[in-house]
């Protein structure tokens, strides 16, 4: 596939804005709402300033609090009856429990917060698990002679004193439009204006 060249990005961006208008106009007055920069309609011929008490703020945090207190827990079903399908399932559990709580560890920004926030203002929320590229790799110990239990020692030593291969991150709701293919959601396609 070639390439995606600005008039392509810019068509594309048009459909997607035309599709996803209305859904972005409702974004639009949760966030105003969220943040009190909501502006009432107000009727031809009244003008009032407008007080913004901060309520819808507050109410959104109190929940928010209630949610992002403790870090998320992720369950799995086995795949199966007896011990084999519990004890894999149970892996996948504890694995996936360390995992996030060290992705926002590691990070030092407070991913679970900005996604759940997300989920109540909006209903919805995003992050993405971009990979650490190459330079994770750089100083990966090479084998000097070594024997191979030796070297896989070397290697085991060498992954526990690391960081993870990916990050987790945070991806704004406002102009996110999502993608579909036949087995549903395939990809999310993000703008930001900058000036």
């Amino acid at each position: 596939m070639k390439k995606p060249d600005a008039t392509y990005v810019e068509e594309y961006l048009r459909e997607k804005r035309q599709e996803y208008t209305e859904r972005d106009l409702v974004d639009q007055q949760m966030y105003d709402l969220y943040h009190g920069s909501y502006k009432l309609a107000l009727p031809k011929g009244i003008n009032m300033d407008q007080i913004h008490t901060g309520y819808a703020t507050q109410f959104v945090d109190r929940v928010m609090g209630i949610f992002t207190h403790d870090a998320p827990v992720h369950q799995m079903e086995p795949r199966g009856e007896g011990d084999v399908p519990l004890a894999g399932a149970s892996k996948v559990e504890e694995f996936l429990n360390t995992l996030f709580p060290e992705m926002q560890r590691e990070s030092g920004l407070p991913t679970w917060h900005h996604i759940t926030q997300d989920v109540m203002v909006f209903g919805r929320g995003l992050s993405m698990m971009p990979p650490a590229g190459s330079l994770y790799w750089k100083d990966w110990p090479q084998r000097n002679g070594e024997s191979d239990e030796e070297y896989n020692q070397l290697t085991e030593d060498w992954k526990k004193g690391q960081r993870l291969p990916f990050a987790w991150r945070h991806v704004p709701c406002l102009k996110a439009y999502p993608e579909e293919d036949d087995f549903g959601l395939a990809e999310i396609s993000t703008t930001e204006e900058r000036s």
